[in-house]
């Protein structure tokens, strides 16, 4: 079975077992941010802490001095581990195992749609198909599936389809 095949079916498996205490209930979401914007500092805020968002570079050199709440995004890495090419835009989203709630998550990818969209990033993916891949990021990490693999979120361009998907999706709710 060739390595695509074996992780749709694990990610597909999981869902199915985590769906009885993921998707029992449906949940309102309202979620509160704000865009700061401020060079060389935030981009936005979240109702728990402070999102920064930028190159590699960038968030190496505030890594250090931000908050254990604050949320840290490399946007514009292009490097996707299991093609090994550097063609499928990506954003990776630090520590994202650490963000359980489901309405921060939410607050958390609007401001990185809003930040997509005003510097005209080559990077483009839909707020659902974000939430569904955070969201099976982490009930793997739970799982200790790879956790130097699921720790952090990597949303790559190339995965929007599959996580489009609306039977994952329900599952996923």
């Amino acid at each position: 079975m060739d390595k695509k095949t074996n992780r749709k079916i694990i990610i597909a498996s999981l869902c199915s077992i985590a769906c009885l205490s993921y998707c029992c209930y449906d949940v309102d979401y309202n979620p509160q941010y704000e865009i700061l914007a401020e060079e060389d500092g935030p981009y936005g805020k979240y109702s728990n802490g402070l999102i920064y968002i930028g190159d590699q570079d960038y968030i190496n050199s505030i890594k250090d001095e931000v908050n254990e709440t604050d949320v840290l995004i490399i946007i514009g890495s292009n490097y996707n581990e299991d093609t090994n090419q550097n063609n499928d835009p990506n954003v990776k989203i630090l520590s994202s195992c650490e963000i359980t709630d489901p309405e921060d998550r939410l607050e958390i990818l609007n401001v990185l749609e809003i930040y997509s969209k005003v510097n005209d990033t080559a990077w483009h993916r839909s707020i659902e198909s974000m939430r569904v891949e955070w969201t099976v990021h982490n009930i793997l990490y739970d799982l200790h599936y790879k956790r130097y693999r699921t720790e952090d979120t990597d949303l790559n361009n190339s995965e929007e389809e599959f996580y489009s998907n609306f039977i994952l999706q329900r599952i996923i709710k």
